[in-house]
């Protein structure tokens, strides 16, 4: 038996091929959290929900849960907002499919949290009033703030080893495997450079997803920014790689890791 039926409000993650005609689809949803459902005969051309369970999308579902099932069933689901409604130019659609890939790569599924949802959210809304300039900014906001959400969060106001002042310094040096920054007296000159300016850069972008302007990073900034949170995830969570999506960005191919 399917069990009772439920509905909630989701963004489209990822979409899978399923033999000739179906599909698996992963979605962030508000009250289940991240969760993956059949979509059957969604791939035929008549299907009326061939445009809607596109990643991306924000839509609302109603679905078959089964505690005893690793993929639910999709009964229904409707459009609420598309995804090509904001995409301005490649680059900006570049970093909402590669927040995407964060959260279908690392969210545990069926999980609900109720300030991850709220993160993603928030990013999806900026992402959409935004403009192509300050998504780079945007996203590392949205980076930022779910390594604090994942218990990963790194302390940019004191020194990793003698808890002194960062903003005393005129530099400070990240280091990945331990994922703090240190001062210029405890770094003996390892760790990845970040200058006082890149770092005060750094603090504003958290309040980005909280209503506060995007900001545009300089090349300098976002390859700076971007390595270090790179470096960060690729030390401490074993499920991260670079989103696929940006290697869509018009960078050098030596960058792609700080393209972000």
């Amino acid at each position: 038996m399917r069990g009772t039926v439920c509905r909630d409000e989701a963004v489209v993650l990822r979409s899978l091929k399923l033999g000739e005609s179906s599909c698996i689809v992963s979605a962030l949803s508000r009250e289940h959290g991240k969760i993956k459902v059949v979509a059957k005969g969604v791939r035929r051309p008549n299907s009326p929900l061939t445009g809607v369970l596109q990643p991306g999308n924000e839509v609302e579902l109603l679905f078959y849960p089964r505690k005893d099932r690793e993929l639910w069933t999709l009964s229904e689901a409707s459009l609420v907002r598309a995804v090509l409604t904001g995409a301005g130019s490649l680059d900006k659609l570049s970093y909402l499919l590669a927040a995407l890939e964060l959260a279908d790569r690392l969210l545990p599924e069926r999980e609900p949290d109720a300030k991850v949802v709220a993160v993603f959210r928030g990013y999806l809304q900026r992402w959409h009033e935004g403009g192509s300039r300050s998504v780079a900014a945007l996203f590392f906001a949205l980076e930022t703030r779910l390594l604090w959400n994942l218990g990963l969060g790194i302390n940019l106001d004191v020194c990793g080893v003698c808890s002194a002042s960062l903003k005393e310094f005129d530099a400070a040096f990240f280091r990945p495997n331990e994922g703090d920054l240190s001062c210029p007296r405890c770094s003996f000159g390892k760790g990845q450079r970040v200058s006082a300016e890149e770092l005060d850069t750094w603090r504003d972008l958290d309040e980005i997803l909280d209503g506060e302007e995007a900001m545009e990073l300089s090349d300098q900034q976002r390859r700076r920014i971007g390595k270090c949170l790179h470096l960060h995830m690729s030390y401490h969570l074993p499920q991260y790689r670079i989103p696929k999506a940006l290697f869509w960005l018009n960078v050098p191919n030596d960058e792609r890791g700080a393209a972000r």
